[in-house]
């Protein structure tokens, strides 16, 4: 079960959830096996509850934007797109629709377990050609930091 549809699932029996800074406070009947499930997804629910209060703008037709193309979110094909602050990187701002923008971002190990051979090898290259970013992020995994 997704984050969402478990969200929505809470909502329709009418139990609140909010995100209170790392905490999960829920307002409504709860049975033991409700208190299960929100401990099992506490960190996921936490990411849908923020991203629903990130400054946002959806639209259905987004051709107005001229930075924007035309059509559904370009990471899993969904709309309605939103347009959100901030992210992927500090200063930059992105469309996907809202379900991609909860998403968690994953920790530099993850992305380095992900990496093909080739990308590793690549990633190693460029570290030996200079590149800070590759040496970094090879320094931080060696030393178990990432």
């Amino acid at each position: 079960m997704t984050p969402a549809i478990l969200l929505e699932t809470f909502r329709s029996r009418g139990v609140q959830l909010e995100a209170q800074g790392s905490r999960l406070h829920y307002v409504g009947s709860v049975s033991v096996e409700d208190l299960t499930l929100l401990r099992e997804h506490k960190a996921d629910l936490l990411a849908v509850l923020r991203a629903e209060h990130q400054p946002t703008s959806t639209t259905s037709d987004d051709h107005w934007a001229d930075d924007v193309s035309a059509g559904p979110c370009g990471l899993c094909g969904h709309q309605p797109l939103g347009e959100v602050q901030d992210w992927p990187t500090a200063g930059e701002r992105r469309w996907v629709c809202l379900r991609c923008a909860a998403r968690p971002v994953p920790t530099l190990a993850a992305v380095h377990a992900g990496l093909t051979d080739a990308e590793r090898r690549q990633l190693c290259t460029e570290a030996d050609d200079g590149d800070f970013l590759a040496r970094l992020l090879l320094g931080m995994l060696a030393e178990g930091t990432a």
